[in-house]
């Protein structure tokens, strides 16, 4: 699977994980507000409150998607991160973590690739 398609489905999965979340909650507001009056101020603050909490929800599960300078992989933090707090970088060793596929290179004994 390349990059792009795992990042989409990545994406995907985070998006659904949040929708089910909303649902569950929306769920759980509506079955303990059914006793009160739909035009209580307070009920209305709630679902205002409820709404912008979705929105934000959904902005911060927005991945950056911009790349790592040293390796050009994807960056998957979210979308709002701050980068002057920290620079886009994948975090990792930018190793290869693979064994070597040139091993008869070095017969003595199987390498990991550690390729850069």
């Amino acid at each position: 699977m390349d990059e792009t398609e795992w990042i989409g489905q990545l994406g995907e999965y985070l998006d659904g994980i949040v929708k089910l979340r909303v649902i569950y909650v929306e769920a759980w507001i509506s079955a303990n507000l059914q006793r009160f009056k739909a035009s209580n101020a307070n009920v209305e603050l709630l679902q205002r409150d409820m709404a912008n909490s979705v929105v934000e929800l959904q902005a911060n599960v927005e991945m950056c998607k911009a790349t790592c300078a040293l390796c050009h992989l994807k960056y998957t933090l979210s979308r709002r991160h701050d980068p002057t707090q920290r620079a886009h970088s994948c975090n990792t060793n930018h190793q290869c973590p693979r064994i070597c596929d040139y091993n008869s290179e070095h017969l003595d004994e199987l390498r990991s690739c550690q390729y850069q």
